[in-house]
C-alpha cells in the first residue's frame, strides 16, 4: 500500500510512517493533523526496520493565558493577567529516526488558525505513537547503494514550539499594549476630571505627561492658560497693563469664539483703552484721557474714578478752582456723577454747591472749602490742595485789589508755596507801605485844616481803610456871608456877589503884599468892608465847595486877580466910598487875570 500524500509504501496503521499523514481505516491517507502554527513535514527517508520502534517524544506545554483579543484599530483596555506566563520549557531534540530507503521530499501541509479567535496551541509532540515502520521498497534511485544510511526523519515540533512562543509574545505585547492604553486612558480621564474641578495645576501636570495622546496638548495649554489667569488679579492690582493685555490676547487667540474667548476679547479691548487713557494722562492730555475713561463699559466702575480725576487735573490747569473742587468732592463721597450738586444732602454738600453757583472761583470763604475737601489718595489730595490754594490766592488777590493789604498779606503768607503767591506777597507789602504813608499824610493835612489836600490824599487810596469816608469829611460847610471878615480903616468898600454864581471869597493886599482885609459872600449877596487910605491889590476866589481858609474852594474853584483897567492896583481915598460888582457881564470897569489856585490867594 502506498501513502497518497508522500507516495511512499506503507504497511498499514493510522499514520504514514514516512510523512505522518493520517490514513483511513482502509489504509488511505486522510487529512493531516491541524496545529495553530503551520506544520512543515520533514523529508522522509527510508523507513526504519519494522523491529525498530520510533521513540516517543513529549513537549512541555507552554503556559500562556488565553485572552480575547480586541480589534487592532481600537484597542479595548484589558486587565493585566493574574498569573505571569510560565517560562518556556527547553525543546527536547527528537531521537533520530532510521533512514528510509528513499529521500523523497514530502509536500508541507498547513492549516492557518482563525485570526479573530486563535485555537489553543497543541503540544508540538503528541502522545500518539508513530506507526511501526515497514520495510521499504527497493530504492528507486540506483545512485544510492544498499549501504547508504536511511535519511533521518525531521520532526515538526521545533517549528510548532517556535510558533507558540511567537504567538505568546504577540499576545503578551498585545496585552501590554492594552494595559498601557488602559492606563493612559485612565490618566487622560483624570486630567479631564481635574479640568472640570478647576484643579488646573494637576490637570497641567497630567496632560503634559501624556504628551501627544489624543488632544492632551490642547488640554495642557488650556490648563496652563487657566493657571496663568489665576494671576490676573495681581496684574490688575499693580496696573500692569502690558501684562494684562498680553494675557488677554493669549486667551482670546486660544479660546477663539468660545465664551471664554469672547469675554477675553471684550476685556482686552477695554484694557487697551485704559492703557491709552493712562498714556494720554501721563502726557498731560487730560481731556482726551477723561473721554477714554468715560467710554469704558465693563471697567466703568473700576476706572470711573480716573475720569473725574482727569477732569480735576484739567480744571486745575485752567485755574478753574471751584470746578476742580466739585469733582474732587464727588470722588471723596463716591458720587462720580456729581448728583449732590443738584440735590445736596448735608451742610457740606450745600456749601460747595452754593459757593460754586454763587461765587465761582472767587469764593467769599475759602476756609469753609478747606475744611470740607479731604479726598483720599495722594493724587487726589495734591489736586485738592492746589485747588484750595487757588481759591485762597483769588481771595487774597481780591483783598489786594480792594486795598485790604493787611488781609491780602496774611493770605499770601498762608499759601507762600503757591505759584505767584510769594510775588503777590511782595506787591501787597509794598502797596501797604505806600498806602499807609498816603493815609497818614492825608490825616496830617486834615488835622492842619488843609482839607482839600487831605481830601486828595484820601481819595488817592479810596478803598484803603476808611479813606473814602475821610475824604468826604474834608469838604467843610459853606460859610455864611460875612464870615472870615477882616477889615481896618474908614473907607467904605461895598462888594456885590453875582446872582446864580458861585460864592465869593475876596481878599485885599496892601502895597507890601500883606493881606489886610477879607470877607466871604454867598451868591447874590453883598458885604461891606472898610479899608484905609492907600493902594491895594484885590484877589477873588469863586467856588461851591469849601475846604477851609487855606485851600478855599480847592481845585474846583476859580481864582483871579482884579485889574483897574489895565492896572492891578486900586487906590482908595478918604472921603469916598466904593462899590465893587463882581462878575458883571456889561458896564463894568474891572478886569481880571486868572491865578493858578488857592495857593496864590
Amino acid at each position: 500500500m502506498v501513502c497518497p500524500n508522500c507516495g511512499q509504501p506503507v504497511s498499514g496503521g493510522f499514520f504514514c510512517s514516512n510523512c505522518g499523514a493520517k490514513l483511513d481505516q482502509a489504509g488511505n491517507a486522510g487529512t493531516a493533523v491541524q496545529t495553530e502554527a503551520p506544520v512543515v513535514q520533514a523529508p522522509v527517508s527510508e523507513p526504519a526496520p519494522a523491529a525498530q520502534a520510533v521513540p516517543e517524544i513529549t513537549q512541555a506545554p507552554v503556559a500562556a493565558p488565553v485572552v480575547d483579543q480586541a480589534p487592532v484599530a481600537q484597542p479595548v483596555p484589558v486587565a493585566a493577567p493574574a498569573v505571569q506566563p510560565a517560562p518556556v520549557a527547553p525543546v527536547v531534540q527528537p531521537t533520530p529516526v532510521a533512514p528510509a530507503a528513499t529521500a523523497v521530499q514530502a509536500t508541507p501541509v498547513t492549516q492557518a488558525a482563525p485570526a479573530a479567535q486563535p485555537a489553543p496551541v497543541a503540544p508540538a509532540a503528541s502522545a500518539v505513537q508513530a506507526a511501526p515502520a515497514t520495510p521499504a521498497a527497493p530504492a528507486a534511485n540506483p545512485a544510492h547503494s544498499a549501504q547508504d544510511k536511511p535519511a533521518k526523519k525531521k520532526s515538526a515540533k521545533p517549528f510548532i514550539i517556535i510558533g507558540a512562543i511567537v504567538l505568546g509574545i504577540i499576545l503578551l505585547v498585545g496585552a501590554g499594549a492594552g494595559v498601557f492604553f488602559f492606563l493612559t486612558s485612565s490618566k487622560y480621564n483624570e486630567g479631564l476630571e481635574a479640568i472640570e474641578n478647576e484643579d488646573y495645576e494637576n490637570a497641567y501636570d497630567t496632560f503634559t505627561g501624556l504628551k501627544d495622546f489624543k488632544d492632551s496638548e490642547y488640554w495642557a495649554e488650556y490648563a496652563r492658560l487657566e493657571l496663568d489667569y489665576q494671576g490676573f488679579d495681581s496684574l490688575v492690582e499693580t496696573d500692569d497693563f502690558d501684562g494684562i493685555i498680553a494675557m488677554l490676547e493669549e486667551r482670546s487667540d486660544f479660546f477663539g469664539k468660545d465664551e471664554k474667548g469672547k469675554d477675553a476679547k471684550a476685556l482686552l479691548e477695554e484694557y487697551k483703552t485704559v492703557k491709552s487713557a493712562f498714556e494720554a494722562k501721563d502726557s498731560g492730555n487730560y481731556s482726551e484721557a477723561a473721554e477714554q475713561f468715560d467710554s469704558l463699559v465693563l471697567l466703568d466702575e473700576r476706572f470711573g474714578y480716573e475720569a473725574n480725576l482727569c477732569r480735576a487735573h484739567d480744571y486745575v490747569e485752567d485755574h478753574e478752582w471751584m470746578d476742580a473742587v466739585v469733582d474732587l468732592y464727588g470722588l471723596q463721597i463716591g458720587d462720580l456723577d456729581l448728583e449732590y450738586m443738584d440735590n445736596p444732602q448735608d451742610a457740606d454738600q450745600r456749601c460747595i454747591s452754593s459757593k460754586h453757583d454763587e461765587f465761582g472761583n472767587y469764593v467769599d470763604d475759602p476756609q469753609a472749602i478747606d475744611d470740607i475737601l479731604k479726598p483720599e489718595g495722594e493724587e487726589a489730595s495734591e489736586l485738592a490742595d492746589t485747588a484750595v490754594k487757588g481759591l485762597w490766592y483769588n481771595y487774597g488777590y481780591t483783598k489786594w485789589m480792594n486795598y485790604e493789604f493787611e488781609e491780602a498779606i496774611e493770605v499770601f503768607k498762608k499759601i507762600s508755596d503757591f505759584p505767584e503767591a510769594d510775588y503777590m506777597l511782595g506787591v501787597a507789602q509794598s502797596d501797604l507801605d505806600e498806602y499807609t504813608s498816603k493815609y497818614e499824610e492825608a490825616v496830617k493835612y486834615f488835622e492842619n485844616g488843609e482839607y482839600y489836600k487831605a481830601k486828595k490824599g484820601f481819595e488817592s487810596i479810596p478803598t484803603y481803610k476808611d479813606a473814602s469816608e475821610r475824604a468826604l469829611e474834608c469838604t467843610q460847610p459853606l460859610p455864611d456871608t460875612g464870615d472870615y471878615k477882616v477889615d481896618d480903616g474908614s473907607i467904605e468898600l461895598n462888594i456885590y456877589a453875582p446872582d446864580n454864581r458861585p460864592a465869593v471869597f475876596i481878599r485885599l493886599y496892601d502895597s507890601d503884599g500883606d493881606p489886610v482885609a477879607q470877607v466871604f459872600i454867598r451868591s447874590g449877596e453883598s458885604e461891606t468892608i472898610y479899608v484905609g487910605d492907600g493902594t491895594y491889590t484885590i484877589k477873588v476866589a469863586y467856588g461851591k465847595d469849601w475846604y477851609g481858609l487855606t485851600d478855599m474852594f480847592g481845585d474846583s474853584g476859580t481864582y483871579t486877580q482884579l485889574y483897574n483897567g489895565s492896572d492891578p492896583e486900586f487906590t482908595f481915598n478918604y472921603g469916598y466910598w466904593y462899590d465893587l460888582e463882581l462878575y458883571t457881564s456889561s458896564g463894568g470897569n474891572v478886569g481880571s487875570d486868572t491865578l493858578s489856585g488857592a495857593g496864590d490867594m
